[in-house]
């Protein structure tokens, strides 16, 4: 309904044919939703410094309350070993952020690995971000 209305204000005023564009843009998942959120923060390891590093690990920083990711039972320490199916260590941290950034209601697939060494899946729903 909210995207309804915001696709309704932003088509006033514009031409029929920048509208059928724009509707076709919006329909193809070409133009980005709202960007979702997962109430977490990750702290990632790289081999070298770099602006593309290899990765070595990403482990879970931080859960917030009530956020998907405390809901998918993340907990602080455990290790992200796959992203979308795709193996964390050795990726380039280029390749793996577009496959964590989704937007609201998309799905987010993790396999992590506890401290413990057990391993298990969490699928994340990306949230709308809390107000500040």
């Amino acid at each position: 309904m909210r995207a309804a209305l915001c696709y309704r204000r932003l088509m006033r005023g514009v031409s029929a044919v920048a509208s059928l564009f724009l509707s076709g843009l919006l329909m193809s998942g070409l133009v980005a939703a709202e960007r979702g959120w997962f109430g977490m923060s990750v702290n990632v390891l790289g081999e070298r410094f770099s602006f593309n590093p290899p990765i070595k690990r990403i482990t879970i920083e931080k859960v917030l309350p009530d956020s998907p990711a405390a809901r998918g039972r993340l907990a602080i320490g455990d290790e992200v070993v796959q992203v979308e199916r795709h193996r964390v260590a050795g990726s380039k941290a280029r390749d793996l952020q577009p496959l964590m950034e989704k937007s609201v209601g998309q799905p987010l697939h993790l396999k992590l690995k506890r401290g413990s060494g057990k391993v298990y899946d969490a699928v994340l729903i990306a949230a709308t971000p809390p107000k500040s």
